[in-house]
C-alpha cells in the first residue's frame, strides 16, 4: 500500500545527472525491511541513506549489497538509549515491540501472533544525531508497526535541527491506552509543528473477521448486502509548502523562514517523485528568482512537463549540447 512511485521522474534525474544541488538528498528510513522505495533511484549518487531496522537478519543483505552513500543499522529507535523486548512476528514486516492480541479484523495470523521475543538494541534519533552517526536530514520514512510516536518523541533536537522537508509515515485513526487522541495525531503533531501538511495518502479496507466468516459460509447462492470496510491502515505524505510558506506565512505556528534554492530543488524533487507534478511545477515558477544562478527555471519545468513543440523541446537536450544551442543564439 505504498504511495504513488513516479519513477519516470525526468526533472530529479536532470537535477541529479547535472548535479545541481549543493548538498546531497538525505533520507533516514526508519523500518527499511526489503531496502529502500525505488522511486529514490532517479537521485542516483545524490542520496545518503540511513536504514534502521531491528532485524539484524533483514539489514544484514542491506550492508552486504555495499551501495555508495548508503548506511544500515541494526537497531530500532524510539525515545531510550539501550535495548527492548521485541515481538518478532511470523510476517516479519509485522514485528513491533507491542504484544498482539488476536485480531478482530479479516488478517492473516501471521500478523498478530508473535513467534518468539528477541532483545534488540534501540537509540534515540537525538542520540545519533548528537553523536554524529546521523546528520540532519531532508526526508524522514516512518514503518515501524505503531512505534513511530515512540521515534519521534526521541527525534525532538533533530526535528528542530534539521531542515525536514518532507516524511513518508504508516498510520492509523485507532486509539489506544497510551494513544487516546489516535496514532494518527500523535505522529502527526510534531510533524505539523514543522510545518509539515498532508499532501497524499492512500489507505487500505479491511472487514471484520466475523463478517467476513458469514460471507465465506453464505458463498452458496445466497446474496449478501453489500459493505464499505472502515479504513485501516494509511499511508500518508507529508510536506512542507513552500509557496504557501510564502504567500501567507501567518498560517503556520512556526513562522517560516525563506527557503534555500536547495530547499526548492528539493521539495521539487520529492514532489515529482511521489507523482505531485502540479505541485513541483507550481514551486519552481514561484521560486523563479530564488533558483536564478542555480538552474534555468524555463528549461526546468520545460523537463518536468515536456512541450509539444520541436522548438520548447530543445530545452530537453543534454546540458552540454543546450549550452552550445545557447551560445549559438547569443543567449
Amino acid at each position: 500500500m505504498e504511495l504513488i512511485r513516479n519513477l519516470d521522474a525526468p526533472f530529479t534525474r536532470w537535477v541529479a545527472a547535472e548535479r545541481l544541488l549543493g548538498h546531497p538528498f538525505v533520507l533516514i528510513d526508519v523500518g527499511v525491511q526489503d531496502g529502500i522505495s525505488t522511486r529514490w533511484a532517479a537521485l542516483g549518487d545524490q542520496i545518503r541513506v540511513y536504514g534502521f531496522d531491528p532485524l539484524a537478519e533483514a539489514i544484514a543483505p542491506l550492508e552486504a549489497a555495499s551501495r555508495p552513500g548508503h548506511r544500515y543499522f541494526a537497531m530500532a529507535l524510539g525515545d531510550e538509549d539501550g535495548e527492548r523486548e521485541l515481538y518478532v512476528q511470523g510476517n516479519t514486516t509485522a514485528t513491533s515491540f507491542y504484544a498482539q492480541a488476536p485480531s478482530r479484523y479479516e488478517v492473516s495470523e501471521t500478523v498478530w501472533r508473535s513467534r518468539g521475543v528477541r532483545v534488540v538494541p534501540i537509540a534515540r534519533l537525538d542520540t545519533l544525531y548528537a553523536d554524529g552517526t546521523v546528520p540532519r536530514a531532508d526526508f524522514i520514512k516512518l514503518d515501524c508497526e505503531g512505534f513511530e510516536p515512540e521515534v519521534l518523541k526521541g527525534a525532538r533536537r533533530f526535528l528542530a535541527e534539521s531542515p525536514l522537508l518532507g516524511a513518508d509515515m504508516e498510520t492509523s485513526f485507532n486509539v489506544s491506552p497510551i494513544l487516546q487522541d489516535t496514532h494518527f495525531w500523535a505522529s502527526y503533531e510534531p510533524l505539523l509543528r514543522r510545518n509539515l501538511l498532508v499532501f497524499d495518502l492512500r489507505f487500505n479496507r479491511v472487514p471484520r473477521a466475523t463478517y467476513a466468516e458469514r460471507v465465506r459460509a453464505a458463498r452458496s447462492g445466497v446474496a449478501m448486502v453489500g459493505s464499505t470496510h472502515r479504513p485501516a491502515t494509511c499511508n500518508f505524505l507529508f510536506a512542507r509548502d513552500l509557496v504557501q510558506e510564502r504567500d501567507s506565512p501567518g498560517s503556520f505556528s512556526q513562522p517560516p523562514a525563506p527557503p534555500s534554492a536547495d530547499e526548492v530543488i528539493k521539495t521539487a524533487m520529492l514532489l515529482e517523485l511521489y507523482g505531485l507534478v502540479d505541485c513541483a511545477y507550481d514551486l519552481l515558477l514561484a521560486y523563479e528568482a530564488t533558483l536564478a544562478g542555480r538552474l534555468d527555471v524555463r528549461r526546468a519545468v520545460d523537463i518536468l512537463v515536456p512541450p509539444t513543440s520541436w522548438l520548447g523541446g530543445l530545452r530537453l537536450l543534454p546540458g552540454r549540447l543546450w549550452r552550445a544551442w545557447r551560445g549559438f543564439r547569443g543567449d
